[in-house]
């Protein structure tokens, strides 16, 4: 049966049905976890949240009472000085600017942090304006009253 050519048939005809449904099956995948890329998702609370869990959830937590991780915890960030969570080891810059976080702001350093803070550690810069955008939706609403 291999001499006429019956496996590799199946093989390039399983491969070509896999290549078609993957990303199909994938896309159901993240639907049941809560992905969507539908306008209502992208433009709630909830779609925020899942944009900044994505883009900075991995170096950022939103409570001070969570265990820190590479950058300080972002919670309630909107109006507090920059460089002020104690015990964070920010760079001199971060240390010394007096100036508070404000969605301007906040937009500025998300694009280039390097631009606002020349010494910052931070890496991630997000040039979508977009996605800047949900974060910092995002962070406004955890403001406390």
């Amino acid at each position: 049966m291999l001499a006429g050519g019956f496996l590799p048939k199946t093989v390039a005809r399983c491969v070509r049905v896999f290549s078609l449904y993957l990303p199909l099956s994938f896309a159901g995948l993240l639907g049941l976890f809560g992905f969507h890329a539908s306008a209502e998702s992208e433009n709630s609370v909830a779609g925020f949240a899942a944009v900044f869990e994505k883009e900075c959830g991995v170096c950022h937590t939103l409570s001070a009472q969570e265990p820190q991780r590479q950058g300080p915890y972002l919670g309630n960030i909107i109006n507090r000085q920059l460089g002020s969570v104690a015990g964070f080891p920010y760079s001199q810059g971060l240390k010394k600017d007096v100036r508070l976080w404000t969605p301007p702001l906040l937009n500025q350093w998300l694009e280039n942090p390097k631009a606002v803070i020349s010494d910052t550690y931070m890496l991630y810069a997000q040039p979508d304006p977009e996605i800047r955008k949900n974060i910092i939706q995002y962070l406004e609403t955890l403001v406390k009253e």
